[in-house]
């Protein structure tokens, strides 16, 4: 079966509730068609403190730039300035 591509821009209403129909035929309840008909949102990324930690955490833990602070992994521990 090829692949039907609508441009959502320039596609009709009955071209795409057609193409979603069949893409979700096989699947039970409504589900399928709500998420097809979802309109996509692009990507933002998550805002990020402004806080430096010290010395980059000694390349071994990932700095938290919300609080300052060094997260290292269980067994390490932030050497003292």
């Amino acid at each position: 079966m090829a692949a039907m591509r609508i441009n959502f821009c320039t596609g009709s209403r009955a071209e795409l509730s057609r193409m979603i129909a069949r893409q979700c035929r096989v699947t039970r309840g409504t589900w399928c068609v709500k998420y097809k008909r979802q309109i996509p949102v692009r990507y933002k990324p998550p805002p990020r403190g402004s806080k430096q930690c010290p010395n980059e955490c000694n390349k071994v833990g990932n700095c938290n730039h919300d609080t300052g602070l060094c997260e290292c992994p269980a067994g390490e521990e932030e050497a003292p300035l």
